[in-house]
């Protein structure tokens, strides 16, 4: 039986990663059901490419379809895993005795062959259940990111192997519930190219006669082998203290000992599990080094320092000479066992005592010389004609002398700790997590001459500038250089469970762009030693613990997986470079463009949200390209004949590809609304949005669209704008801009000028602009066509001031003084609308004495609404967090060039307010005080909303308070919905004047 279009579905979920910290997460087990005899109620494959979540809905995946609608194909070279996804959701009834079987695969018989065709054993297939972690919150990167708005679920990462012997198959499910199934097919360096046949089987129901679901595979093993050795070092940390106390017990307490004994017996198990999490961290292109695996310390009979090596060799060596693996590679990259904690500096006097550093000395002496010796023969000579070692241990050791998070005393500390190793190991590489120049706003500031002390870059990608990279290359130190290291997104990819596969495929790619050493993940575990959580706050964790599903096992993750494919595709694309430069860099520049302080915006904590492609569907075209590429590269070493017919098929391909990665992109459309130079017409009533004719200052209405443009093309490109949308009475002053050399990958700003004299009246106060953009490298009918959302309002006038009760019973409408239509900040509108699921209105009114604002906040679950009665709020990339607020941002005048000139008025749902001049928020924006506006305010709640009324005394602002024209934007966060959105619709952050929109204040007159 073949599959059919209904159960073969797609999730394009693109979703992206957490400041660590952020996630609120949950591991849900899987559930039990009864015995039934029922049919599925949906069977659909992925590929690894999307996330699954356990809202996932069944959606066709045609990036592993066949022309058939029914095969599923792959294509990948010889020690190559491909990977995919098999999602069964079982009926209201439940099901039982679920099955993934696997059999070999065969290449057909052709008569050009012999009788017996090539065949693949079933071995190749490997299969895991995959579990859901529960994400409720999400954190302020991921809002930043976020196409729409974000929705609870379960997110699924841990893995256990079908196989296992506790959690593994056959499955029962209880009714509704979903299996989600991750399958790796490992392609053997044996494999002869050509294409393979099989099948894949799900069975259900009864143990006798079965019912199944047969998927039929196609699988192209394309004419090259990967090299077993990584293509660039990737290496991680973790305590094995987190690791034995999740199996290892004594006493009825978990046992998580700092020195490792291999000869004590309740050890072993432990042990093992180290043996186990490092060959399967190797086995997925990882290596790991323990940060916790120590020597022991002893005194001679003179009280001096000695080292006892025997229990940590018996440990580490199998690793360090690849004994333990079964490829025979040892790790590329090992600690020696010292760091500003160990030895314990107290007991030496404290860093930067002159018997600490002697300490250090004798230390490291001792730590050298026995690497040294770990390896070198008995007739092996220490060093080269040269002088350098030739030990290879001494080229993969390092020192990681400072752990601590950044912060002026770990400044302090890793020079002085740096220095001493210094003295003792000028050889030694040292590591540095701390940026030798970090931004301002971090409040850090190194020591002189700190970037000397260090020949290792590893901080976490917001403090990164990439430009290190290269000038820190040395070819006699093979560890020195940057390692790319994971941290919060949008400043560069992220590992944490909410990171999308794009984002893990960009990580390994941008280390090679800039060109880094390697990457580096501090830790992999972050398991906390107490055993009765697995908290939120696992930003890297690619690793699980299988005691919560009853396994004595350490369980990979999806995570992993996908972190393998990407150095997969690494090594396909050095393979490419070797081969065929030009193509590679092609690839490379499509695919990744800036990382860290690179993509930094208006200020350090304003990151562009584009510095890798997020579209995991280009992902997985880039792959298939480059695996044809690096095919067609070698078969020409080869001096064979490539087909015409794949040649041509290889052009259409990337004529695809290029206009799917190479556009002028939009980064951000800014617009606000100024006065005029036209007089403006008489009109009768007074809710006219300009001022009256008869005034000496009467103008027109001018609004002005900015454009942050970005060339994604690899070659200069002429690009056009034009206005092709204006509202009625409205026209062009500058109505078209022309570049006509935009380099390369490379940002210009276009601006755009409209004029006329009335805006017209809508709910939301905006008045949109079609916008088209034409590259001049596609034909004039595919140019983009963007909208401009213009924001402005005018306020409308009391005729008696109202009560501030938090009722808004006394408000009455006014013409153009509503501002609605909340988009979220991020990317909004790629896949939806963009605009916020939780709606908010807000009103303006003015008398004589002051400024009136009505918030509306819809909101179906008032109780859910989370407010501190401190005025105190928590900010994450400049997004607040953990409350619902909103703000009210105000320039009187529109003359405010930063964010100190803004004044702010802050709500909380619980009527806790914040009256300010510049935002208040940390790290800091800018300069901040408190104002004395002398606002009053009250809130209040409905059976679907919640309400903030404001009255600001004009006097408040002093002179600017009379001001007609007055910039001015809405915030809300909605704790509920996970939603950060505003009146004007800033797509990365709120406190910049240039996104605010404008409000006109008309003389307040008696009517």
């Amino acid at each position: 039986m073949k599959l059919s279009h209904q159960f073969v579905g797609l999730a394009l979920l693109v979703t992206l990663l957490a400041a660590a910290g952020c996630e609120n997460v949950e591991w849900n087990t899987p559930g039990s059901g009864k015995e039934t005899h029922a049919k599925p109620k949906a069977l659909f494959a992925l590929s690894s490419m999307h996330t699954v979540t356990d809202k996932t809905p069944p959606t066709l995946d045609r990036s592993i379809l066949d022309t058939d609608g029914e095969t599923l194909r792959f294509q990948a070279g010889a020690n190559e895993t491909v990977s995919l996804q098999l999602i069964l959701d079982a009926p209201p009834p439940g099901l039982d005795n679920v099955q993934l079987l696997f059999t070999p695969v065969t290449k057909p018989n052709l008569a050009s062959e012999a009788a017996t065709p090539a065949s693949l054993p079933a071995s190749i297939f490997t299969g895991y259940r995959m579990l859901p972690v529960s994400v409720r919150t999400f954190p302020a990167w991921f809002l930043r990111l976020a196409d729409e708005t974000p929705t609870p679920a379960g997110y699924y990462d841990p893995l256990v192997p079908i196989t296992a012997s506790t959690g593994g198959q056959p499955y029962r499910l209880a009714p509704n519930e979903r299996l989600a199934m991750w399958v790796d097919l490992t392609i053997p360096r044996s494999a002869l190219p050509g294409l393979y046949e099989g099948k894949l089987t799900v069975t259900f129901g009864p143990k006798r006669a079965a019912p199944a679901r047969t998927i039929p595979l196609a699988i192209h093993v394309l004419d090259y082998v990967l090299p077993d050795a990584s293509p660039l070092r990737a290496v991680g940390g973790f305590d094995h203290r987190n690791l034995l106390a999740r199996f290892l017990r004594r006493n009825g307490k978990p046992f998580a000992p700092e020195e490792l004994d291999p000869n004590l017996p309740e050890l072993k198990p432990g042990l093992a599990k180290i043996r186990q999490l490092m060959t399967l961290a190797h086995d997925h292109r990882l290596d790991l080094f323990d940060r916790a695996l120590r020597p022991q310390l002893r005194r001679d009979l003179h009280g001096k320092l000695q080292l006892w090596w025997d229990h940590y060799d018996a440990i580490a060596k199998p690793y360090l000479d690849g004994s333990a693996f079964d490829d025979q590679i040892g790790v590329k990259a090992w600690p020696v066992p010292f760091s500003d904690t160990w030895p314990v500096p107290k007991y030496y006097g404290g860093v930067g005592s002159k018997h600490y550093e002697q300490t250090v000395e004798t230390f490291l002496t001792q730590c050298i010389r026995h690497f040294r010796d770990l390896h070198a023969k008995p007739d092996e000579a220490d060093d080269d004609e040269e002088g350098e070692s030739a030990n290879p241990y001494e080229k993969i050791l390092f020192a990681w002398p400072c752990r601590q998070a950044p912060s002026q005393q770990a400044y302090t500390t890793f020079a002085q700790v740096a220095r001493a190793i210094d003295a003792a190991a000028p050889r030694l590489p040292i590591l540095s997590t701390l940026p030798p120049n970090p931004p301002k706003r971090t409040g850090w500031s190194p020591p002189a001459n700190f970037a000397k002390t260090f020949d290792i870059l590893a901080p976490r990608t917001e403090w990164l500038d990439p430009n290190e990279a290269e000038k820190r290359l040395r070819p006699q130190t093979p560890l020195a250089g940057v390692w790319l290291s994971p941290g919060q997104s949008p400043y560069g990819p992220n590992l944490t469970i909410l990171a999308s596969p794009a984002d893990i495929c960009a990580l390994p790619w941008l280390a090679v762009k800039y060109p880094c050493t390697g990457l580096f993940v501090p830790d992999v575990l972050d398991w906390p030693l107490d055993t009765s959580a697995m908290p939120a706050d696992a930003a890297e964790r690619l690793f699980y613990p299988g005691t919560p599903v009853g396994l004595d096992a350490v369980l990979p993750s999806v995570r992993l997986k996908r972190l393998r494919r990407a150095i997969e595709d690494l090594a396909a694309l050095r393979l490419l470079q070797k081969r065929n430069p030009a193509v590679a860099q092609t690839l490379l520049d499509s695919m990744v463009r800036y990382v860290g302080l690179a993509s930094c915006g208006d200020n350090y904590l304003d990151p562009k949200i584009e510095g890798w492609v997020h579209d995991p569907a280009l992902w997985t075209r880039a792959r298939h390209l480059l695996q044809g590429e690096v095919a067609d590269a070698i078969a020409r070493d080869a001096n064979l004949d490539i087909p015409p017919h794949r040649q041509q098929a290889r052009k259409v391909k990337w004529t695809q590809f290029r206009d799917a990665v190479s556009r002028i992109r939009v980064e951000r459309i800014r617009a606000h609304i100024r006065p005029g130079e036209l007089p403006m017409p008489i009109v009768a009533n007074n809710t006219t949005p300009g001022p009256k004719a008869d005034t000496p200052t009467t103008k027109s209405l001018r609004a002005t669209i900015e454009l942050e443009l970005f060339n994604e093309h690899p070659r200069e490109v002429p690009c056009h704008l034009r206005i092709h949308q204006l509202p009625p009475q409205w026209k062009s002053i500058i109505g078209e801009y022309d570049i006509l050399r935009f380099a390369p990958r490379q940002e210009r700003t276009a601006k755009l000028v409209v004029e006329g004299f009335d805006i017209p009246s809508t709910p939301t106060g905006k008045m949109p602009v079609g916008i088209t953009i034409h590259d001049g490298q596609r034909p004039a009918e595919q140019a983009q066509k963007r909208i401009a959302e213009i924001a402005f309002l005018a306020a409308g006038r009391f005729n008696a001031p109202p009560t501030i009760d938090g009722k808004l019973k006394d408000w009455p409408a006014r013409s153009n003084n509503a501002a609605g239509g909340f988009r979220l900040v991020g990317r909004p509108g790629q896949k939806g609308t963009g605009r916020a699921k939780r709606q908010t209105h807000v009103f303006v009114m003015q008398d004589k004495t002051h400024l009136y604002f009505a918030f509306r906040c819809e909101e179906p679950t008032p109780k859910s609404l989370r407010a501190k009665r401190s005025n105190v709020v928590t900010y994450q990339q400049l997004l607040a967090v953990g409350e619902d607020l909103i703000e009210i941002l105000l320039d009187p005048g529109a003359t405010a060039t930063g964010p100190e000139d803004l004044y702010r008025i802050l709500v909380k749902a619980n009527g806790v307010s914040i009256q300010e001049l510049g935002i208040s928020c940390q790290p800091r924006l800018g300069a901040s005080q408190p104002v004395p506006l002398n606002a009053k305010i009250a809130t209040g709640r409905t059976e679907d909303a919640w309400i903030v009324e404001i009255a600001i005394p004009r006097a408040g602002f002093g002179d600017e308070g009379k001001k007609r024209f007055w910039g001015v934007n809405f915030t809300r966060f909605a704790t509920p919905s996970n939603e950060a959105s505003s009146w004007t619709g800033a797509e990365r952050y709120f406190y910049d004047p240039k996104s605010l929109g404008t409000m006109f204040v008309p003389p307040a007159q008696k009517p």
